[in-house]
């Protein structure tokens, strides 16, 4: 659904939906659309994901804003790119979508531009892809074609990669695309090698001109910003055609590939703040731009995000997760060895080195405790060491769901579908394994967890146990459709007990052979897992 998440005024909304029901999704990419008003943004961004932006109509509202501030949605992609709904797909990558107000509106009296200059440093900030919509006959004016802002960002930037702590969303050594969107290109005027050339080389000399920082005087353009270029025909004239490029962008967007050609490459899709906490960090990163560009004039004076304490802080952060890094790989590497035998202080030992590190981090950070940076922070590195923490949990879990697994195997195995009390004992031994299981979740709890992702857990064991019944049974349907005693009413048996015995022997026999075969698929995939998942933490 789409929202508000930045209103007019510069007030940030949130209220960002997500449409994954994963607790913590990490594969997710930002994508934000900027440009001079009124120059169908919102129209481009309905037709590439599938939204349902507010667009202008000229005809009755005449040449104005119809986006005010920021609005934000969400999107799947797999359902982008196939046309299906995947809710319950792992794994899924999730699309989150910017529709920022046009810059150079005459319904705003600002004369230095600064909340369309703090609207853009949003989104070249927090995005992975940033939409510059351009018009064909734009190109070379220098108001138009938002040179003028961009000179002023250009400028802004420099001096923000100074900050520490600043890039929350990506790794920092990964680059921002700027994908210059030229609309109702004309083939019969120009090339698209022509216009490429032409607007690479106006970034070019605008970036050059700034007067850089003396840490970054060799910076070139290219190594903070990528160009990327697509060309769309007229919406309203040629609109088949324009249609079939949409495809093509949303298609190159999103599909992933092993060569370069996405604009978002694979390792931009791995975030480590997850989906569910991204709105915190949004609106981290807005007041902070507001508070360095002075939009809040009412902030001067009483600081609500001091830029110092910020940067404080993030080292601090820093320190006291280096300082127990290496006890977390030693964890991790103990919980991996004792699979067969799962380590029973698991929960104490995650508690005490979640405690421990927020502790360090609370001693180094004690003369800003009463700031919002401060607070901050605190969360982000707790939020760190509960995503830690959990991926240690999974081979903790896997250990203890094994064993679950395997004692119930051997229980089960003498029971037969086809006899009498069969559902009423398998049930019963399904309740006794789940309690066990319930046991075990509470053994390996740590900080943070949720109890969503506890019942999924449960759920899913429930799941196994209650398949391995039914196929019990459907067996049993198969090969005595009539029975054990091979006929239907209760007289007297008709068949000799041997026979019976027999029977009971072979299917003992099968499902003996069958829990073999499922042992080893099982240590199979455990192999397997062990072999894809990372050996020490993920950031």
């Amino acid at each position: 659904m789409e929202c508000e998440l930045i209103d007019r005024e510069g007030t940030f909304s949130g209220h960002l939906t997500t449409t994954t029901k994963a607790p913590t999704c990490r594969n997710y990419g930002v994508v934000a659309i900027i440009g001079c008003q009124s120059s169908g943004k919102s129209t481009l961004l309905n037709a590439l994901f599938q939204t349902n932006f507010p667009v202008l109509d000229s005809k009755r509202d005449g040449r104005q804003r119809t986006t005010l501030g920021i609005w934000a949605t969400t999107r799947k992609v797999e359902q982008l790119l196939n046309g299906e709904s995947l809710w319950e797909q792992d794994g899924s990558r999730e699309l989150v979508l910017f529709d920022v107000e046009g810059t150079d509106s005459r319904e705003r009296q600002e004369p230095t531009k600064t909340f369309d200059l703090c609207t853009t440093l949003f989104c070249l900030t927090v995005a992975d892809v940033v939409l510059v919509n351009l018009w064909f006959r734009d190109v070379g004016r220098y108001q138009a074609s938002s040179a003028e802002l961009f000179a002023c960002v250009f400028s802004t930037t420099l001096k923000w990669k100074e900050i520490e702590g600043l890039d929350f969303m990506r790794k920092k050594h990964l680059k921002t695309r700027l994908l210059i969107v030229i609309r109702d290109f004309e083939e019969e005027e120009a090339s698209e090698e022509q216009v490429k050339l032409f607007i690479s080389h106006d970034f070019r000399n605008i970036w050059e001109s700034m007067e850089k920082p003396k840490a970054l005087q060799d910076t070139a353009l290219e190594d903070i910003f990528v160009l990327s270029f697509h060309f769309f025909p007229n919406f309203k004239y040629r609109n088949s055609e324009f249609l079939s490029s949409v495809s093509k962008l949303r298609e190159r967007m999103l599909q992933e590939d092993d060569n370069c050609s996405s604009f978002i490459s694979p390792s931009l899709w791995k975030k480590e703040i997850p989906l569910q906490y991204l709105e915190m960090f949004l609106k981290e990163t807005w007041e902070l731009i507001k508070q360095r560009q002075g939009l809040n004039k009412e902030l001067n004076t009483l600081s609500y995000f001091d830029l110092n304490t910020h940067k404080k802080c993030s080292f601090y952060l820093e320190q006291a997760w280096n300082e127990y890094k290496l006890m977390f790989v030693n964890f991790q590497e103990a919980v991996e060895k004792s699979y067969a035998s799962p380590i029973e202080e698991f929960s104490d030992r995650a508690k005490y080195l979640y405690s421990e590190t927020l502790t360090c981090y609370d001693r180094l950070a004690e003369s800003f405790r009463n700031t919002y940076s401060y607070q901050l922070q605190r969360k982000l590195l707790s939020l760190k060491l509960t995503n830690e923490l959990l991926e240690i949990r999974k081979f903790q879990l896997w250990a203890y769901r094994d064993q679950i697994l395997d004692a119930f195997e051997i229980e089960f195995a003498p029971m037969i579908g086809a006899v009498g009390d069969f559902k009423k004992k398998s049930e019963k031994l399904v309740k006794r394994k789940l309690k066990d299981f319930q046991k075990c979740l509470e053994k390996c709890r740590v900080p943070g967890i949720s109890k969503e992702e506890e019942q999924n857990d449960w759920r899913d064991l429930e799941r196994k146990l209650r398949e391995q019944v039914e196929d019990r049974s459907r067996e049993a349907a198969l090969y005595f459709p009539m029975g054990l005693s091979g006929n239907t009413n209760f007289s007297r048996r008709s068949t000799p007990w041997w026979k019976e015995l027999l029977i009971k022997a072979v299917i003992l026999y099968v499902q003996y052979l069958q829990s073999k075969s499922s042992k080893k698929t099982q240590q199979k995939r455990m192999q397997h897992q062990e072999r894809i998942l990372p050996k020490g933490p993920t950031f």
